[in-house]
């Protein structure tokens, strides 16, 4: 019963990385690829305050976490728990939640100074088990499922479904889940059963309007309940704000559809020639370098990024990459994640500037090529 949380035990010491469970959904992706994160989750049960983590009767959720390997905690709890004499097959939560909660509980003053964080519920699991069914039904007057995912991602970088719960359960339109697929589903994969089955158009997704959040400084002076698991959420609440300007979540751009195929590329990887053309009305746009590596890294022919500048009188930059003759759609897909948007600086500027932009983005890929022109609006934010 309990062999894939020895597994997620022994794989997380010995290779480290990010582990997620089968019934967990992004909603965005994190911030950096190595902070050492777990989530909370609240229990509704009084039994488990014995063992909660604090006396809200929050607990750590194993359903998504990621830490570096080698870590003390994994090999403890699967040479503590996974014995002949300690385990109890009919305890259903001995072996994730209550184990790394009384782990973390007892040693939560090294993990936090070694950088471990603690995400708040909404972070990964704004619905608990028993509304998990919630996320699926169609949703009721004055709920509606776009502004609830809205509400999620905003708050959040996941979304657990608890398939114990909602697996056999059909997901119904309507539903925030549905949603959540009708905006992010790649559609690789044609449902009929006609001679174009496997054969869906080719698009380029992206906002209608980019808002561009301009977050109030850091909260300081503010005393802790604790200086240990209040400084560790504190830290996890930081991490999951949304980068200003970022193309993440439902500001992502990303090609859909997996366009024509021929039989003879059907059996192994979709490479096509592509590049990126990037012009902005009046501010810049930055890209995390370790792109072009990334993809050099999976593609026969190195990828290059060759930028040009060019300030007219509406002071626009230009930017042109060259991605390689053969990338796939995962690795473009990739390089479109890490555009950032910037606003024009105001040592560039005659004047203030007015809160509006303006991004267009022409995306080539083998035969495709799509443009997208996309309004970029100031918005105030507010910390979470």
């Amino acid at each position: 019963m309990h062999l894939s949380d020895y597994l997620l035990l022994v794989a997380l010491y010995k290779y480290g990385g990010l582990y997620m469970d089968m019934d967990a959904l992004w909603t965005r992706a994190p911030q950096d690829r190595m902070t050492e994160f777990i989530g909370a989750d609240l229990s509704d049960s009084p039994e488990d305050l014995s063992w909660a983590l604090d006396d809200q009767n929050n607990y750590l959720a194993t359903g998504l976490m990621r830490f570096q390997r080698g870590r003390a905690m994994f090999r403890h709890i699967a040479e503590r728990y996974f014995t002949i004499t300690t385990y109890d097959p009919s305890c259903f939560n001995c072996y994730g939640p209550k184990a790394f909660t009384q782990y973390v509980k007892s040693h939560q003053q090294v993990l936090i100074s070694n950088g471990m964080q603690i995400l708040p519920r909404e972070g990964l699991y704004p619905y608990n088990w028993k509304e998990a069914e919630g996320a699926i039904k169609k949703t009721r007057p004055p709920v509606d499922p776009e502004q609830e995912l809205v509400r999620i991602e905003e708050r959040g970088i996941g979304l657990h479904l608890y398939g114990k719960v909602t697996s056999k359960k059909p997901i119904e339109d309507g539903s925030v889940v549905a949603e959540a697929l009708r905006i992010w589903a790649l559609e690789l994969f044609e449902t009929s059963s006609s001679p174009s089955a496997g054969s869906v158009e080719q698009r380029l997704q992206g906002p209608r309007v980019l808002y561009y959040t301009e977050m109030p400084p850091q909260r300081s002076g503010k005393p802790l309940k604790s200086s240990t698991t209040s400084s560790a959420t504190e830290a996890g609440i930081a991490f999951l704000e949304k980068t200003p300007g970022a193309f993440q979540g439902l500001d992502a751009i990303f090609i859909r559809g997996s366009g024509k195929i021929a039989p003879a590329a059907s059996k192994g990887l979709i490479t096509k020639k592509a590049s990126l053309h990037i012009t902005i009305r009046e501010g810049s746009v930055t890209m995390d370098p370790f792109v072009p590596l990334s993809l050099a890294s999976f593609s026969k022919s190195p990828a290059t990024a060759t930028s040009k500048t060019n300030r007219g009188s509406a002071g626009a930059r230009k930017i042109e990459m060259d991605l390689g003759d053969d990338v796939t759609m995962a690795q473009l897909n990739l390089a479109l994640s890490r555009i950032r948007y910037l606003p024009p600086s105001t040592s560039s500027l005659s004047k203030a500037w007015g809160g509006t932009d303006e991004i267009l983005i022409r995306v080539v890929f083998g035969e495709l090529q799509k443009e997208l022109v996309i309004p970029v609006v100031r918005k105030a934010g507010q910390r979470l």
